[in-house]
Order: C-alpha cells, then sequence, then structure tokens
C-alpha cells in the first residue's frame, strides 16, 4: 500500500512539472517557407520564382537569401529594382519587400541575393500567403538546370520575437513543358493543330510530343492540357 502511495505521489509531481515546464515534442516543426517554381522553363523566358510561407501568426518582418546557378538564371532588371523582386501578400494583407539586393553588393554573378520583407504598422498580420515573388530570366542553354535555394531565413513577429521556421527550396530544368509540342517556346493554336494532325493515334506513352500528357492516345485530354496552359512562354 505504501509503495502505491509513494507512486501516485510520484505520477503527481511529474504531471505538475510538466503543467508548469511544457516538454518540447522532439521534431515539431516551425512556419514552412518554400519556393515554389516550374518543374521546367524554356530558353529565355521569364518565370516566376514564389516564396510561399504557410500559417503564420503574427507576421512582421522576414529576411532570407535566394540562391542560383548564374550561368542559367538571372534575376530580371537592376539590382534592388521593382522588377526584379515584388511584394508578397499574407491573408489578403500585401506584405512590401523594402529591399533586395546581391551578396555580395553589386555582383550579379554571384547567384545569391537577400530580400528584406517589413510590415507596417506594429500589429503584424496572420494567414499564409507567399513573402516575395523572385522573377528569374533563364540564361542558360537547353538541358540544363538549377536549384532555386532558401538560406539565412529568419522571421519575427510583431513583437520583435524569432518565429521559427522550414525552409525549402526547389529546382526548375531548362526545357520546353510537354504542352509546347513544337518547341518554339510559345503555347499557341500551333500547338494544337499539330494534336489534330495525330488525333486518334496510339502508341507507348509519351512515343510523340502530340501525346502530352503521356497515356498512349493522342486525344481531347492532350488538347485540354495545352489549353491549360494557353498563351505562356514567349509568344509573338
Amino acid at each position: 500500500m505504501r509503495k502505491a502511495k509513494y507512486f501516485l505521489s510520484g505520477v503527481l509531481i511529474v504531471c505538475l512539472v510538466a503543467a508548469i515546464f511544457p516538454i518540447s515534442v522532439v521534431g515539431a516543426s516551425g512556419v514552412p517557407v518554400a519556393v515554389v517554381a516550374p518543374a521546367q522553363a524554356c530558353p529565355g523566358t521569364v518565370f516566376v520564382a514564389r516564396v510561399t510561407i504557410g500559417n503564420v501568426a503574427g507576421f512582421d518582418a522576414a529576411q532570407f537569401d535566394v540562391t542560383f546557378d548564374p550561368g542559367v538564371l538571372a534575376v530580371v532588371g537592376a539590382e534592388g529594382g521593382a522588377e526584379g523582386v515584388t511584394n508578397g501578400n499574407i491573408g489578403g494583407t500585401v506584405v512590401p519587400v523594402a529591399m533586395w539586393g546581391y551578396i555580395p553588393p553589386h555582383t550579379p554573378g554571384a547567384g545569391r541575393i537577400r530580400v528584406l520583407c517589413n510590415m507596417p504598422g506594429i500589429t503584424g498580420v496572420s494567414g499564409s500567403g507567399y513573402l516575395a515573388d523572385i522573377h528569374l530570366q533563364v540564361v542558360g542553354p537547353l538541358g540544363s538546370s538549377s536549384p532555386i535555394g532558401l538560406s539565412n531565413g529568419l522571421l519575427g513577429d510583431f513583437n520583435a520575437l524569432k518565429i521559427e521556421a522550414d525552409w525549402f527550396g526547389s529546382s526548375v530544368e531548362i526545357d520546353y513543358a510537354p504542352w509546347d509540342v513544337n518547341e518554339d517556346c510559345c503555347i499557341n493554336v500551333l500547338d494544337v493543330i499539330l494534336i489534330g494532325q495525330h488525333f486518334g493515334e496510339t502508341g507507348p506513352p509519351c512515343w510523340i510530343r502530340e501525346d502530352v500528357n503521356c497515356d498512349g492516345v493522342v486525344n481531347v485530354l492532350d488538347v485540354i492540357l495545352v489549353g491549360q496552359h494557353f498563351g505562356e512562354g514567349i509568344c509573338p
């Protein structure tokens, strides 16, 4: 009986300690911040790498570096200009890009930029969305590729406290998109015409470029995929 009392007393003490000093769970993750970019980009085109953010509370400011292969990608426009990095949006509220520049400064060939975001006022913003859009131009040849990484990231709330975050990069391959059937870097009616010329034909998956969805049949499903990207690329 005495052992049982000691056991119960021990359990009570452990419960009180846990209540006063919460135990952190190993493997708990922070707010996800990730680059979302197209898997493929056509030579010479401009695309957006969006720095997304998951559900966050009281967000006030952010700093992060974006890295890439300068032999394959380049930021659009002049350093610090309005073309290269544009504002984000969290929960319907604009997230202003306070400044951005190359690291080291004035070295576009380094393949690294630093972006600073800061909310006006002192209340912060909550929700999910994106911190900024990075506008990148493809300068590398067909068949090349580049990572688009995030590093040195820091999020802060309106109390000037760090918000724990997990940072995820992406990558892009310089190639013609599957729906660019004629490989001219423009998704338009010419791609639809080629599908029409092979309509109803069958073969192994991806046997010809007109089999856009790689199901072995050239049909309306391939036309739908082209339609979903109509007008993308470098079009006259």
